[in-house]
């Protein structure tokens, strides 16, 4: 679940939460009627809007028009009702729109923390943020355009329960290209990646989509969706495998590398702890030694390993097949 901020209230006019707030209530009801449009089947009328929103048909006319203006097309299934018209809007699917990861609720979060505004306001604001809409969570995905039909394909999949197929999926792990039957179930890290349950080797694994070239939503119905289950990522986005533990990691970093950190893993932040101007530890649990082995050698002068000994094997093993290679 996403992480909520709260703050004090210090003491500031009243003329300012006052404008303050109306401004928020406005874009609630705008983001809330354009939901609305999304999700109607047979359409509202003006007016039927106005009612249900508490404002007059003048106002839905401007916001209308404003929803128009950033890319959304309206369809009249009948004469004077309007809904967004999915197929031919800037914006497909509404739910691919506004997504957030728990990544990026942190960093939305540390965000609003910053803005020179009442306290209360900005706890207001988060709430609003994730209650406002019928998802688990809010948030704009950054998908390249060139991916744009890979994920639509699979937000398809997923919504309508059918299996697909990958085809040249280009595999890190075993270091192969081959075509993959899949049974996609959720959306991870913006849409760069994604669950889905593999029949062939009856596990559930992420896929990114930057790794293969093209994919077929089949009319087969997906088989094994009591097998689907989203397995725990660590603080650097690994997931466990049969042949992997949960392991407790103890670093000492400096304030360089304790920065890069927070950059690239935001959810690092909570396990961090000060030790003077220049030095902090890092303890966590990580899934597998790759992710965090990654960082630490891209910063070897800045971070030291103090627990486990099983780490610093792994990343002694890999600094001495470097080793070799230089040779």
């Amino acid at each position: 679940m996403p992480y909520f901020l709260y703050f004090s209230q210090p003491n500031f006019p009243k003329k300012n939460l006052v404008m303050a707030d109306a401004s928020q209530e406005k874009l609630r009801k705008m983001l809330e009627m354009l939901v609305t449009l999304a999700n109607s089947t047979y359409g509202r009328d003006k007016k039927q809007l106005a009612e249900h929103f508490g404002i007059d048909t003048k106002t839905v006319g401007r916001y209308m028009a404003t929803f128009e203006e950033v890319g959304f097309v309206f369809d009249q299934p009948r004469k004077g009702f309007y809904k967004i018209d999915k197929l031919h809007s800037e914006y497909k699917d509404l739910s691919q729109l506004l997504y957030f990861s728990e990544e990026e609720s942190t960093i939305l979060n540390r965000a609003i923390s910053e803005i020179e505004a009442p306290d209360q306001l900005k706890d207001q604001l988060v709430k609003k943020l994730y209650s406002i809409y019928n998802f688990d969570r809010v948030a704009t995905p950054l998908v390249m355009k060139q991916e744009q039909e890979k994920v639509e394909a699979i937000s398809k999949a997923i919504r309508t329960g059918k299996q697909i197929m990958l085809y040249n999926y280009k595999s890190n792990h075993t270091g192969t290209i081959s075509d993959r039957l899949l049974e996609p179930f959720q959306f991870i890290q913006s849409f760069t990646s994604f669950w889905a349950y593999e029949p062939e080797s009856g596990k559930n694994k992420t896929f990114k989509i930057a790794r293969f070239g093209k994919i077929k939503v089949l009319e087969t119905d997906q088989l094994f969706t009591e097998q689907h289950i989203k397995m725990n990522l660590d603080v650097f986005r690994m997931s466990l495998d049969d042949a992997t533990m949960p392991q407790n990691v103890k670093l000492r970093i400096s304030l360089k590398a304790k920065n890069l950190l927070v950059e690239e893993y935001p959810l690092s932040e909570k396990f961090i702890e000060k030790l003077d101007e220049n030095t902090y530890s890092l303890e966590i649990e990580v899934n597998s030694f790759k992710g965090i082995g990654r960082f630490i050698l891209g910063l070897t002068n800045d971070i030291e390993v103090i627990l486990p000994n099983e780490l610093k094997l792994y990343l002694q093993g890999l600094m001495e097949n470097f080793l070799q290679k230089l040779k």
